[in-house]
């Protein structure tokens, strides 16, 4: 996808999306998807024209579906600097992916599960990050503005990133995927979604891209949920 100052390159790795986002010469990558595939972001970086410089590896989130091609794409691109939130740091450090809880009736069975099995074989190699993230940071992507800020619930250090007034990555903190439903199936801090939520509606961008599911217009976004109440199922 293609806008007026940026372009927008969505990667589907494993059951996870990740992002290349240029502007200008230079180029955002968001989240690695699940497993290491750094030639998919050196394809979409090189599907234009001109050479592109990658500023930033960000990391929505430390789990594993989203960083598999991270310590590669640092290999690639060692000047670009890894952007997490500062609570995530030391789990994207140490290659811990903690499984979070269930918030729906299909999901509670699910992570109480992967807790069960996989507490201890969910990781991942060690990543160290280069920024980390408070409340949030504004910089600049070529022509563009970029915005990192946390959105705490899905995991308390949950990241989005804004690219000027078109778009909003959002990780894990909105989904996609079931018809009608945008809450995370799964969070370790369900009560904070609704208020995350309303910081990703006041940015007022166009489109929400979610690290699960399809893209979705704000305005279908904020419709589908009222006033931002969390599900009973």
């Amino acid at each position: 996808m293609k806008t007026d100052q940026i372009t927008i390159r969505r990667l589907f790795l494993g059951n996870a999306n990740a992002y290349v986002v240029i502007s200008g010469n230079e180029a955002a990558i968001i989240d690695g998807g699940l497993g290491s595939r750094p030639q998919r972001f050196v394809d979409a970086l090189s599907a234009g024209e001109g050479e592109i410089r990658v500023r930033y590896i960000a990391v929505t989130h430390a789990h594993y579906d989203h960083v598999g091609s991270i310590r590669a794409l640092k290999q690639k691109f060692p000047d670009a600097a890894i952007v997490a939130h500062q609570i995530e740091a030391d789990n994207l450090r140490e290659g811990a992916s903690p499984v979070p809880r269930g918030t729906m009736w299909f999901s509670r069975p699910v992570s109480w599960l992967g807790c069960w099995l996989f507490h201890n074989c969910i990781r991942f190699a060690g990543i160290a990050v280069d920024l980390e993230i408070g409340d949030r940071l504004e910089c600049r992507l070529g022509g563009s503005e970029l915005e990192f800020f946390h959105t705490p619930g899905h995991t308390s250090g949950s990241l989005c990133v804004r690219v000027g007034r078109e778009a909003v990555f959002v990780g894990d903190s909105v989904f996609h995927v079931l018809p009608g439903c945008f809450f995370p199936p799964f969070a370790d801090q369900p009560d904070l979604i609704v208020a995350s939520w309303q910081r990703i509606a006041a940015t007022g961008v166009r489109m929400l891209y979610p690290g699960h599911g399809r893209p979705v217009l704000l305005k279908k976004f904020v419709a589908g949920n009222g006033r931002f109440n969390q599900p009973t199922w």
